[in-house]
């Protein structure tokens, strides 16, 4: 059945189809078996993820190089009743890659090409890292028009999960997606794309959580390089309580992000606007300088997830002494947005949600000082479980189905970021109440970030059916399509997308 039929056609559940795909394929297990050979492959392995917060012992953890190395170990999944899961560089918090059978790692499939720059278009393999995408785009003259800060994950997780950068008419990065190259659960290989497939089956693939196959190369959108006059500087917290002027500051620049080290006594506001002004590379002799401040900032917050009380006094001593008061430099596109190196060795805990941003702003300073004040109320009782960075930037809405900004109205959304250094006590605590209270205001239309901490959230599940509205359910359909066996959902997946089935 041709995929572009799939929105149209029943759901696949016959037993006896099922059966007959079985026998298919256990018809040709031995040579898929066989092919596994040629593919590297480990057992005992323990994968975890970056945070060390999700971990996993697969049956067999494989590396493979080649398209023909997915489709092997695929078809060998398929003939043995495996399922498989994918992982990148691990920094999804959740546990979408976690699994008992086969596990694919992506960290050998990192070939770009080709660069069509009249088109502005870029294909790379899912193992691709920002920053080797932004050096073939740099020598090209291109950039990726909106990004993530952490260059060393990859575009496979970046896009399976709906991540997005900032920018207040930038969508988020899955929607750059022109097309998409998966191996299904025979081995069979699907090249995606709107002029194949329509915009509905591709909204959906863009933004799929690993469960419709092993995503093997993906064609991006980009645009000629361009530079940015990036500009840090203080603002006071009542910028947050000022509409008018909070909202000014979010709507009037190109891209912004905001931050707020817990209890420091002022914000961290960073802009990048476009500009024909030249560009200053970031020099080589300022890598000991980023590597020092990212190292006096681990040491305090590791002694303050120790340390609750001294949280106040650590964080406003990184706030007055290393956050610049104001200080502007024009960067090309990837130096701008990439502006934070070494923040991996920073280990944390990270939880995520998207808002729909009314024209008042007011929900954005709701949602905002619900945090805040539960911050200053663990506190007053000596406890600090966000001890790192309370964040929000702004895109505009997202076409991608499970996108937590898809928006079929144009709105624009706040991301809000809440992070803790691994291991703080009572952060996940934290994280639940900040979310039950989101979810509890209706006017926030607030969506957890797939590649944040969500899925234990108490009552996550119903929610999220609520919130994605009939968009969760017709991907269900449509995943039930092109994976029958749900060879790649493992048990969490399928108590999200199934909660039926898996509560029965």
């Amino acid at each position: 059945m041709p995929v572009s039929q799939l929105m149209e056609a029943p759901p696949v559940s016959d037993d006896a189809l099922c059966r007959g795909q079985r026998a298919a394929l256990a018809d040709s297990g031995r040579d898929a078996f066989a092919r596994l050979a040629d593919v590297e492959g480990r057992s005992g392995v323990r994968w975890r993820n970056w945070a060390r917060s999700q971990e996993c012992r697969p049956e067999r953890v494989f590396y493979p190089r080649t398209l023909e190395g997915v489709q092997a170990i695929v078809r060998a999944a398929s003939a043995s009743g495996r399922r498989v899961g994918v992982a990148g560089r691990g920094h999804t918090m959740g546990p979408l890659s976690l699994t008992d059978d086969f596990l694919i790692d992506s960290v050998h499939l990192n070939r770009i090409g080709p660069v069509d720059v009249p088109n502005r278009r870029v294909t790379v393999e899912s193992g691709v890292s920002v920053a080797e995408l932004d050096r073939v785009l740099r020598r090209h003259g291109l950039a990726m028009p909106t990004n993530v800060v952490l260059t060393s994950v990859r575009y496979g997780g970046i896009v399976a999960t709906g991540c997005h950068g900032a920018g207040w008419e930038s969508q988020t990065i899955s929607d750059l997606v022109e097309a998409m190259t998966i191996v299904t659960h025979t081995g069979e290989v699907v090249r995606f794309s709107e002029a194949t497939h329509g915009p509905d089956v591709m909204n959906a693939v863009r933004c799929n959580l690993g469960t419709l196959g092993v995503m093997h190369d993906i064609t991006l959108r980009v645009e000629p390089d361009f530079h940015l006059v990036a500009v840090d500087e203080h603002l006071p917290l009542s910028l947050t309580d000022d509409l008018g002027q909070l909202r000014s500051f979010l709507s009037g620049n190109d891209y912004v992000e905001v931050f707020w080290l817990p209890q420091a006594s002022g914000l961290w506001a960073k802009s990048w606007n476009r500009t024909d002004a030249p560009a200053r590379r970031r020099s080589w002799a300022s890598t000991p300088g980023d590597f020092a401040k990212t190292t006096i900032g681990n040491t305090l917050w590791k002694a303050a997830r120790n340390v609750p009380a001294a949280t106040q006094a650590f964080n406003e001593t990184l706030y007055r002494g290393l956050v610049p008061r104001h200080h502007a430099v024009v960067r090309d596109a990837a130096d701008a947005l990439h502006y934070q190196k070494f923040i991996e060795n920073v280990r944390c805990e990270i939880m995520s949600f998207a808002i729909v941003i009314d024209p008042e702003f007011r929900n954005v300073a709701k949602a905002w000082q619900i945090v805040v004040d539960k911050v200053r109320e663990h506190a007053a009782a000596g406890e600090s479980p966000l001890n790192l960075v309370l964040e929000m930037r702004v895109i505009r809405d997202s076409n991608v189905w499970l996108s937590p900004a898809f928006s079929s109205n144009g709105e624009h959304h706040c991301y809000f970021e809440l992070i803790s250094v691994a291991g703080t006590p009572k952060c996940h605590e934290f994280f639940d109440e900040v979310a039950a209270a989101w979810m509890r205001s209706p006017e926030l239309e607030a969506r957890p970030h797939w590649a944040k901490y969500f899925a234990d959230i108490p009552g996550i599940v119903p929610y999220i059916h609520q919130a994605w509205g009939g968009n969760l359910a017709k991907f269900a359909r449509l995943r039930d399509q092109i994976d029958p066996e749900r060879m790649f959902c493992n048990p969490a997946m399928q108590r999200i997308l199934y909660p039926a089935a898996h509560a029965h």
